[in-house]
């Protein structure tokens, strides 16, 4: 008989078609099923009809595997929105870049391209001078580094006092406009801070004798200077003695006699402990003491 189909013979996932007597079909078919269309079955019917297919799948994800992303994802598939096909190479999109006066200190680590920071001055650009008396101005955008140096050391000098009768015997030698230490003129004798005039004797009677008016010389007596014929002479001894190797370092420099003892309550015993033999001044006085007659 045709009627051979029942539902205990014609097991899932067939079912039974065609004709029917008496509760028995003519066939036993497998279901239509679906189409597998764009990214083929995902699901197959069992057997004896597994290659119907039961569910489709409606993307390619199946065949896509997903970017990791440190700093998100760019795109998806599009035949998988579901997963990452490119990833960004940095974190660009979600950095602002900062606007520098004096130029980037620093980028973001995840962005190379955008500033983070910036520079608080223009010090990366400038070069700082070099001083030898000191630093008179520093760069308007980089107030840490010298610009221009002063030219001495003026402002750390203070000029002496010059008394009536006197000049100025030296300068400071970082100061060129300030003097340092002065002497008294031709015919002016230092006493203190001021300069008198020369007394001579009216009536010597030797350059050796002892008492005032003779002894030009602090204590010493003026007979070494008696051999010179005229003042002129006792001139131009002093001069080579005022400026020999020996002297010239106590009569003027920012370390002579002067300078060490000025203001000193014991000046003149000070001086005549520095000078010693090179108190010119007092050695010219009794040259020309002793010479009275040819002094001009």
């Amino acid at each position: 008989s045709e009627y051979v189909y029942t539902s205990s013979n014609c097991t899932s996932p067939r079912s039974v078609s065609g004709a029917s007597c008496d509760g028995k079909y003519t066939g036993c078919v497998c279901p239509g099923g679906v189409s597998s269309g764009t990214y083929g079955c995902k699901t197959y019917y069992g057997s004896p009809c597994s290659s119907v297919c039961k569910v489709a799948y409606t993307d390619n994800c199946h065949n896509r595997t997903a970017k990791t992303c440190t700093y998100g994802c760019k795109s998806n598939y599009s035949d998988c929105s579901s997963k990452c096909e490119t990833c960004y190479t940095d974190n660009c999109r979600n950095r602002t870049a900062v606007s520098c006066s004096y130029g980037c200190s620093s980028y973001f680590a995840d962005c190379s391209s955008k500033c983070q920071t910036c520079n608080s001055n223009n010090c990366s650009n400038r070069t700082a001078v070099s001083c030898t008396y000191g630093c008179s101005g520093y760069f308007s955008d980089c107030s840490s580094k010298c610009q221009t140096c002063y030219s001495d050391n003026c402002r750390n000098r203070t000029a002496v006092s010059i008394p009536s009768n006197a000049s100025c015997s030296s300068y400071y030698s970082d100061c060129s406009s300030k003097c340092s230490a002065w002497s008294c003129n031709s015919g002016y004798t230092k006493s203190g801070n001021s300069c008198v005039k020369n007394t001579t004797p009216t009536t010597p009677t030797s350059c050796t004798t002892s008492g005032s008016g003779f002894n030009y010389y602090r204590t010493h007596s003026c007979d070494e200077w008696d051999a010179y014929s005229a003042a002129g002479e006792c001139m131009r001894e002093y001069g080579q003695m005022a400026q020999s190797e020996h002297c010239a370092s106590k009569l003027g420099g920012m370390n002579s006699c002067s300078t060490q003892c000025q203001g000193r309550s014991d000046m003149d015993n000070c001086m005549l402990l520095c000078l010693g033999d090179c108190d010119v001044d007092g050695w010219r006085a009794c040259c020309e003491q002793c010479n009275p007659g040819n002094q001009t």
